[in-house]
């Protein structure tokens, strides 16, 4: 005879809260899931800094990871998280003379737009069962070589599965400023799903029933950006996306589709921006 129990909720608010802001309102911008191996000492230049988030998960051989200032060897089964502007670097640890690694590329926002490694605060991390794992990376990699817009909708879900397990083992999730105006949540979500809509601050204003000083106010300090560098932001970062998951799409239709309709202007703050020029090249995965 089957019988249904009622199971304590072992679950604190603050990870209940966490696994709801990772499932519900986490913007999850996939770049690249990439399998590499090598023997050369120096596995990331010391001191490199790139535009998106990064997460880097070694099967074989250790490594010896430096972050800003935290620096921890790590081996299979643990691995390192970057966001993007930090300060990174990666040898092989004494000893080592090859190593195989999945190193996953991507952008990860919360609801304001923040970055979300930065609210996990450590930038190291260990995983429960390395085989799994290890075959969910091997199957996103593959999938994102075949078809990367499909592949990109199953990254989202590995990577996700990846931080809920660092939650439900103890990690904590700094929470989101108590002073949030949930009018202007709202307006971002929407710059985000309709990127291409005239977004001028006089009609994000409106939209938030705000004049336009106190929105500009309330907006950066929400944001921490002005409002119009803020959507070109979003427009730039999915952009970036979908140059990665979108082969069939010209650089010059993906500018469109996210509302930048002049080319020689998208090049130039797409440069600025990520300190290289708009092409799908960046993203290739190896032969």
């Amino acid at each position: 005879m089957n019988i249904a129990l009622t199971l304590p909720d072992y679950l604190s608010d603050g990870q209940a809260q966490a696994i709801v802001d990772l499932t519900g309102r986490l913007e999850f911008l996939p770049l690249s899931c990439l399998f590499c191996r090598g023997d050369e000492a120096r596995v990331i230049s010391p001191g490199r800094v790139i535009p998106d988030d990064f997460i880097y998960l070694p099967i074989k051989g250790a490594l010896d990871c430096k972050v800003d200032g935290e620096h921890r060897l790590i081996k299979p089964g643990e691995f390192m998280m970057v966001p993007a502007g930090r300060p990174h670097g990666v040898t092989m640890a004494d000893g080592v003379d090859y190593y195989e690694v999945f190193a996953l590329h991507m952008h990860l926002y919360d609801e304001t737009r923040h970055r979300f490694l930065l609210r996990l605060g450590a930038s190291f991390g260990s995983v429960s069962d390395l085989d799994t794992w290890i075959a969910s990376l091997s199957a996103c990699t593959c999938l994102m070589g075949r078809n990367p817009e499909q592949g990109g909708v199953y990254m989202k879900k590995v990577v996700e599965s990846l931080l809920i397990e660092q939650i439900l083992r103890g990690r904590a999730l700094e929470a989101l400023p108590e002073q949030t105006d949930q009018r202007i949540v709202r307006l971002l979500a929407q710059i985000k799903r309709k990127p291409a809509e005239d977004w001028s601050v006089p009609h994000m204003a409106e939209s938030c029933h705000l004049s336009v000083s106190r929105f500009r106010q309330l907006f950066t300090a929400i944001t921490g950006a002005a409002p119009q560098k803020y959507v070109q932001r979003v427009r730039l970062s999915l952009a970036r996306s979908m140059l990665a998951t979108m082969p069939a799409m010209t650089v010059e239709q993906v500018a469109d589709e996210v509302g930048i309709d002049d080319a020689h202007h998208f090049h130039a703050i797409y440069k600025s921006m990520f300190g290289e020029t708009p092409r799908r090249s960046t993203f290739r995965q190896p032969e």
